[in-house]
């Protein structure tokens, strides 16, 4: 098995963060209609999450432009970086 030793690299620098995202739970849904993904608030970050404003600057890094809104619908970014994935956290003196 070959494992790659630059994986989560940029510019020589590991960027990965190996870590339990902290996202809120439960896990499970009913949900069968591809338009209520959004209600999927399992699947967002604890106000706690190591995530937090850990997003890459991809503007700077390969000039692309960060969305308006996370999946949720938060403005990004929201406090001094994004969060990785498609949930912004609310900044830490907003209601999360």
């Amino acid at each position: 098995m070959l494992i790659s030793t630059t994986a989560e690299m940029l510019n020589g620098k590991v960027e990965g963060i190996q870590a339990d995202p902290g996202l809120k739970g439960p896990f499970t849904t009913d949900i069968t209609d591809p338009y209520q993904l959004n209600t999927l608030y399992g699947y967002t970050l604890k106000p706690d999450s190591p995530l937090r404003n850990k997003g890459l600057d991809l503007k700077s890094i390969l000039g692309i432009d960060l969305p308006k809104i996370d999946f949720y619908g938060n403005p990004v970014p929201s406090g001094s970086g994004s969060e990785p994935g498609v949930h912004e956290l609310k900044q830490q003196n907003q209601e999360l």
